[in-house]
């Protein structure tokens, strides 16, 4: 019988510790949702009024960014492109980005050599 109240009473503690955590996680999340909130208002402008994020609305948004085109005698560089790349890449997207990667013979950006750059860029404008 002693057994079964040491086994009991071991359960309660571990009851009350997942009870205190699952507190901490609600909080956690009540924080991140508010975040959500906020960084939904700051994100309304004139061309967004809703603030919303969907993928029609950046698809849209995306359409009216063109490449950047170097200028004669500057050559782009590896920044650049990846900052380009960076601001077009989306969790849909990311295969098709490796796969132009790959069609570079390249499996990284940074493998990805200078005279590839634009090409790169206009590839990933298409997406």
């Amino acid at each position: 019988m002693t057994m079964s109240v040491k086994m009991l009473n071991d359960i309660a503690v571990h009851a009350e510790g997942l009870a205190s955590e699952a507190v901490a996680m609600a909080e956690a999340l009540r924080a991140v949702v508010d975040d959500c909130a906020a960084q939904v208002a700051a994100n309304r402008s004139p061309d967004n009024p809703t603030g919303k994020t969907d993928p029609e609305w950046l698809e849209d948004a995306q359409k009216n960014i063109v490449p950047p085109e170097a200028e004669p005698g500057k050559k782009l560089t590896i920044a650049e492109v990846r900052a380009y790349v960076a601001e077009r890449t989306r969790p849909e997207n990311r295969a098709q980005i490796r796969a132009i990667l790959k069609s570079f013979g390249v499996a990284k950006l940074t493998e990805l050599p200078e005279d590839k750059y634009e090409a790169m860029m206009a590839e990933v404008a298409k997406l």
